[in-house]
């Protein structure tokens, strides 16, 4: 498999060379990937993504769920590496509306070693942030899927 720099610029080149393609026929699932895109204040979330997607792509036998190598198990990975050795350069490089520094050091995200699945409770907020989780993780099995094609 490709290097985890090499997979970003791949995904990046596909990306702005597609824009106005959509793989995504259902509206309504197009729509909540739509916002989650364009939501400036979710950036945090964002990073998330797209660290364990690279991890996955780069790796097919890791668990994108399983974040934090604290879980101790072999399909476990650090996001946080993912994000602070390549996320953060490629967003850089890129100028992308992300946050500056990574997702696994949010208050919802530092210091866990559990599975992240949509049910787990990151932290106990209104309903808007567990239908935001939902979004993502269907976002992610999505983008997964997608990128699984190439």
């Amino acid at each position: 498999m490709s290097e985890p720099q090499e997979i970003l610029e791949t995904i990046y080149r596909r990306a702005t060379t597609n824009i106005a393609w959509s793989f995504v026929d259902d509206n309504e699932m197009s729509q909540q990937i739509e916002y989650i895109a364009r939501n400036l204040k979710n950036r945090a979330g964002v990073r998330l993504l797209m660290s364990c997607l690279l991890a996955k792509i780069h790796k097919p036998e890791l668990d994108v769920r399983k974040p934090y190598t604290e879980i101790g198990s072999n399909d476990a990975f650090s996001g946080r590496t993912y994000d602070e050795q390549y996320i953060t350069p490629f967003i850089s490089k890129y100028n992308l509306p992300c946050n500056n520094t990574t997702a696994f050091l949010t208050p919802a995200l530092r210091n866990r070693n559990n599975t992240l699945t949509k049910d787990f409770n990151l932290v106990v907020v209104h309903h808007n942030f567990t239908v935001l989780f939902s979004i993502y993780w269907m976002m992610f099995i999505i983008i997964v899927f997608y990128l699984s094609t190439f």
